[in-house]
C-alpha cells in the first residue's frame, strides 16, 4: 500500500531551513514557488489528477505483479500507465495519418524515415508533456526523501513508464531502423521509472526526467536532417547551438550530479524497503543511461566538427572560385583590350 509522505524530512535542501540559505536562494526559492503555484491548472502537486479515471487497484494481475515485484505503488497508478501507453500509441498512429496532408515531403521519404518521423513526433509531445507536469514536483516539501511518495508524483512517474513501454514495444518491433542503443535505452529507462513505484528515487525523479528538456531539440534537428526543406538553414543553425547547450547542462552536467548523490547515499545508508540488489541495478541501469549520454554528446560534437569545417571549406573555395573569377574576368578585359589596340593602328 503506498503512503503519502508529509515533509518527510528537514534536510539542509529542505525549504522549512530556507532562512538560513543567502538572500539570493530565498529569493529565487520565492520566486520560483509563486509560478508554480500559479500553475492551477495542473493539479495539486499532491494530488492525482486521473485517480478517478478508472481502477485496476483490485485487478488480481495488477495484485500479483505487484505483489512479486515489490512496486507497491503500482496498483494506484497501473491504468494511469495503460491510458498513457496507449495516448503515445494514438499519437504515433495520427502522425502516419496527418503527416502526409501538413508536411508533403512525408510521402518521399523512405520507409525508415517514415518511422522515424512518426516516432519523434511521439517524443515531442512526450517531451514536452513530461517536463511540464513534472515541474511542480520540484517544489513539494513532501518529496524530500529516497522513499517519498505522493498521487501526484505517483502519476507523474506513470506518464514516463507508458511512455517507455510504447518506446521498448515501436523500437523492439522497428528495430532494424533503431539498433541496439535505442532499445536498450528504452528497456532501461521503463525498468528505472518502474522501481520508482516502490516507491523510491520519486524525490529526484524530476531531475531524471528533465532529461527530456533536451529532446525537442533532437527532434527539430532530426525533422532538419531527414525532411526536405522542412526546417530553414537558420532555424537548425539555432537548434543546434540550442541543442548542444541544453543536453550538456541537462544530461551531462545535471544528470551525473544528482546521480551520485543520490548513489552515493543509498549504498551507505540502506533504504530497508528497497532491496540492495535493486538499488545497485538501477545503479548499474542509471551508468549506461549515462554512458549513452556521453555517447550521443560525442556524437553531436563529431557533427559539429564536420560541420565547422565543411563551412570553412566552402567558404575556402567561395574565395578561390571569386578570385578565379576575377582573374578570368580581367585576362579577358586586357585581351580584349589588346585585341582593339591592334585593330586602331
Amino acid at each position: 500500500m503506498c503512503h503519502v509522505t508529509h515533509n518527510a524530512s528537514r534536510n539542509r535542501d529542505s525549504p522549512h531551513n530556507v532562512h538560513k540559505q543567502p538572500q539570493l536562494v530565498q529569493n529565487w526559492h520565492a520566486t520560483v514557488m509563486s509560478v508554480s503555484s500559479g500553475l492551477k491548472w495542473l493539479g495539486s502537486i499532491y494530488n492525482d489528477p486521473l485517480a478517478g479515471v478508472f481502477d485496476l487497484s483490485s485487478n488480481w494481475i495488477v495484485q500479483k505483479v505487484a505483489s512479486v515485484s515489490g512496486l507497491t505503488c503500482l496498483p494506484a497508478h497501473a491504468h494511469e500507465i495503460l491510458l498513457f501507453a496507449g495516448f503515445y500509441f494514438v499519437v504515433h498512429i495520427l502522425s502516419a495519418v496527418a503527416a502526409p496532408l501538413f508536411v508533403p515531403q512525408y510521402r518521399s521519404l523512405k520507409p525508415a524515415n517514415k518511422h522515424g518521423f512518426d516516432a519523434h513526433v511521439v517524443s515531442h509531445v512526450n517531451a514536452i508533456l513530461l517536463c511540464v507536469i513534472s515541474f511542480p514536483m520540484f517544489f513539494s516539501d513532501n518529496l524530500r526523501t529516497h522513499t517519498s511518495y505522493t498521487p501526484y508524483s505517483g502519476f507523474v512517474v506513470s506518464a514516463a513508464v507508458g511512455y517507455f513501454l510504447w518506446d521498448l514495444v515501436v523500437t523492439l518491433v522497428y528495430y532494424k531502423y533503431n539498433g541496439f542503443g535505442f532499445f536498450l535505452h528504452a528497456i532501461v529507462a521503463l525498468y528505472v521509472f518502474l522501481q520508482a513505484l516502490r516507491p523510491f528515487m520519486m524525490d529526484i525523479a524530476a531531475p531524471f526526467i528533465w532529461f527530456e528538456a533536451s529532446t525537442p531539440f533532437v527532434n527539430i534537428n532530426w525533422f532538419g536532417s531527414h525532411v526536405p526543406n522542412m526546417i530553414s538553414p537558420a532555424t537548425r543553425q539555432i537548434n543546434g547551438f540550442l541543442l548542444l547547450i541544453v543536453f550538456f547542462l541537462c544530461r551531462i552536467v545535471a544528470g551525473p550530479i544528482n546521480g551520485y548523490r543520490f548513489f552515493s547515499d543509498t549504498l551507505v545508508n540502506r533504504v530497508p524497503s528497497v532491496p540492495y540488489p535493486i538499488v545497485l541495478s538501477m545503479m548499474f541501469s542509471f551508468l549506461i543511461m549515462i554512458s549513452l549520454n556521453f555517447y550521443w554528446f560525442y556524437k553531436m560534437l563529431l557533427i559539429l566538427v564536420r560541420t565547422i569545417k565543411e563551412y570553412r571549406l566552402d567558404k575556402k573555395y567561395d574565395l578561390t572560385d571569386r578570385v578565379a573569377n576575377e582573374a578570368t574576368s580581367s585576362t579577358r578585359k586586357n585581351d580584349n583590350g589588346g585585341r582593339r589596340r591592334r585593330l586602331v593602328r
